[in-house]
């Protein structure tokens, strides 16, 4: 009766068209544990790994499309990759929608190596969604107008600088003064701000740096079979190394895309396309003094930072136990004792390829002066928490990581996250947990107390960093930076004209034992 309905708003929709219909089982003889090389070539590295013991017809692809860090080696080319992958979105939003009804998805990202892309859902129309999706990553062919749109959207962000907390603008300070390969907010404001440098002729010219030998990393974890694997990466492979279509450009797309990319910052041929960013090696106290960017604003930020340098897995185990020692007392002494702002952390963790101690202290009741020198204070009060624990809560706190180790994952996608860092980083330490879970048993208190009191306290061996941001004055509206001098540390008061070219740096490392 619905059927014959004359009047198209009454009638029945159709039915959605990507509902899957294969809900078989692949058969493994026993279940993975760990990724499976089944491929790996000069342009495609392929890991497969199975069910994973998570018994539903669904899969999850997860493809690295790795291209030279060169290529995003200015901030108009920085702009740019993160600009690709909205394009991307907006270009696939409404063809896209049919998947995503039927409980298949995407989603793209822009790195600094590499464009990352991944599928999930019921496997049977997987491989359409990839038919969908790869070729638009290759070549969004987009209006002018919807470039125009994003790029103006981008400037926004960059302009809003009240879309992020102050000790958000101090963590960006630390980034940029430390690690190399990094953009400020400014250099990347004012590329966007260049209609020359971030346009769609140089958007073109960047995509085929990125596609001009493109090599896959691809994990394949789920209801999909190895052969089927291995049928999804190499068709993957063949649309993204297509050469793509002229389009509006014409004849002279490609004179027009080196030109625009030999000026704007397109990847050079100097041999350094493999460089990785790395971490700024501390040689003496290094301190940073920079005003909140946010208008009469009176918040101020502190971040006092303890390099430790490359990790152990063994040393990765001290400091998560480190970090959940100190969490507790720092809150209790800085905010609740001292009220020194809402926002309280010390915790451990890893920067690039070492580890680090931070204190980070947000609020307006003291200057960043006063609350570096009471996070020394905390620091050094701490220390005395680790000879004063007890073996028994030691031994608790031992437990409580390793049933962390242990925790079994919750589904699919958290269980192929496990590997796909190492994937991607390219480091394939996939035996990490169960190396950890035998080292745990013997890290003992004194070697935890003995690595803090390197890392913080001995003036011979720690490695600090401090960064100093100032909110402005709650009467004037105005920033007002106490000049200081420093005779055992180094001063940064412009981060616009940074000198550490020169610098040692920590090295591109990561030790799996």
């Amino acid at each position: 009766r619905w059927a014959s309905v004359a009047s198209p708003e009454l009638r029945v929709p159709p039915r959605p068209q990507y509902v899957p219909q294969r809900l078989a089982l692949i058969e493994e003889d026993k279940p993975q544990i760990r990724p499976k090389k089944i491929q790996d070539t000069s342009s495609l590295q392929l890991w497969w790994l199975g069910l994973g013991g998570f018994q539903i017809p669904k899969a999850q692809v997860q493809i690295k499309v790795k291209h030279p860090r060169s290529v995003l080696a200015s901030p108009a080319r920085a702009v740019l990759s993160a600009m690709h992958a909205r394009l991307v979105n907006l270009v696939l939003e409404e063809p896209s929608d049919a998947f995503q009804m039927c409980g298949i998805s995407y989603s793209v990202a822009s790195a600094s190596d590499g464009l990352s892309v991944s599928f999930s859902g019921f496997n049977e129309h997987l491989a359409q969604l990839q038919q969908l999706v790869l070729p638009k990553l290759r070549e969004p062919q987009v209006k002018s107008s919807d470039f125009e749109m994003i790029r103006r959207q981008m400037m926004l962000e960059l302009q809003d600088v009240t879309s992020q907390q102050p000790y958000q603008h101090a963590m960006e300070a630390m980034e940029l003064v430390s690690v190399t390969q990094t953009h400020s907010r400014k250099a990347m404001l004012q590329a966007v701000q260049d209609v020359w440098a971030v346009s769609l002729t140089e958007h073109q010219a960047m995509l085929d740096e990125f596609f001009a030998a493109p090599r896959l990393l691809v994990l394949v974890s789920g209801n999909l079979a190895p052969s089927d694997a291995t049928a999804f990466a190499t068709e993957a492979l063949q649309i993204l190394s297509a050469p793509r279509h002229s389009g509006l450009f014409g004849p002279v797309a490609g004179l027009w895309d080196r030109f625009y990319s030999f000026l704007f910052g397109g990847a050079g041929k100097d041999g350094k396309d493999g460089a990785r960013p790395l971490v700024l090696k501390i040689e003496k106290d290094l301190e940073v003094r920079v005003p909140n960017p946010i208008s009469k604003d009176p918040n101020s930020a502190t971040i006092t930072s303890y390099q430790y340098g490359v990790p152990s897995l063994a040393d990765r185990l001290r400091f998560s136990l480190i970090s959940g020692i100190i969490d507790r007392p720092v809150f209790q002494i800085l905010r609740t004792e001292h009220q020194l702002g809402y926002v309280v952390f010390g915790f451990a963790t890893a920067h690039v390829d070492i580890l680090e101690v931070r204190i980070l202290v947000q609020g307006f009741r003291e200057s960043p002066d006063v609350v570096a020198t009471l996070i020394d204070e905390t620091v050094t009060n701490l220390t005395q928490s680790f000879h004063r624990m007890s073996p028994k809560e030691f031994e608790v706190r031992k437990d409580s990581l390793r049933r962390d180790l242990k925790k079994p994952a919750a589904n699919l996608g958290e269980f192929a996250g496990r590997f796909w860092s190492q994937i991607w980083d390219e480091t394939y330490c996939f035996d990490k947990m169960d190396k950890e879970l035998k080292l745990l048993d013997n890290i003992t208190l004194p070697s935890l107390a003995k690595v803090w009191e390197e890392t913080t306290q001995s003036l011979e061996t720690r490695k600090k960093m401090t960064v100093k941001l100032f909110g402005s004055n709650p009467s004037s509206g105005e920033v007002a930076i106490p000049a200081v001098q420093k005779e055992n540390a180094a001063l940064v008061t412009d981060l616009e004209h940074l000198d550490f070219d020169e610098a040692p740096r920590w090295p591109h490392r990561y030790v799996c034992e």
